[in-house]
């Protein structure tokens, strides 16, 4: 990237392979998901394609935590004849455990807003949208970090070279 860090966008930071999680599905599918793809965490997107939440790690932890339950069933769906396993319990969906409320980024963010935004959230990662909210990419916080760590080596790389020129000239 040429850009000087502080011109950087998020369209310029994020990464454009999106592994997306549908808010329906299971969280063992999801879990497996995550896993293959060598994720940590990904928005969860409705039927129309929309960011609506985001499941990371941490959703796991937290569902671990908690005695591998979040919300308990409401009234009226368990009935005295239904037994059901806790693997095949309808509520253990995605759109149970995820982070609702995402934090959702255009493209034009700076880098200095995205930063801003994550510590802000106590967040990993944000979401970038498209107009009609439909993800497009992500920017975490190694991609803020490796941004700085390159325009670091860069300016050192130009300040040895200049050392290293007036050595070669001046002796």
């Amino acid at each position: 990237m040429d850009k000087p860090l502080l011109s950087l966008t998020a369209a310029d930071l994020m990464s454009r392979n999106l592994v997306l999680v549908p808010q329906n599905m299971s969280l063992q599918g999801a879990a497996r998901l995550l896993s293959r793809a060598h994720v940590s965490g990904a928005p969860v997107v409705n039927d129309e394609g929309r960011c609506v939440g985001v499941l990371s790690t941490t959703d796991f932890l937290h569902w671990v935590e908690n005695g591998n339950t979040r919300h308990k069933p409401e009234e009226g769906v368990w009935h005295s004849w239904q037994i059901f396993e806790k693997e095949a319990s309808p509520t253990d969906t995605v759109g149970c455990f995820m982070t609702a409320d995402p934090v959702n980024v255009a493209a034009g963010t700076s880098i200095g807003d995205l930063a801003q935004m994550m510590l802000d959230a106590r967040i990993h990662r944000v979401i970038v949208v498209d107009h009609n909210e439909r993800p497009i990419g992500i920017v975490s916080s190694t991609d803020v970090l490796a941004a700085v760590a390159r325009e670091t080596r860069s300016k050192e790389d130009a300040h040895k070279a200049v050392v290293d020129h007036e050595l070669a000239v001046y002796g």
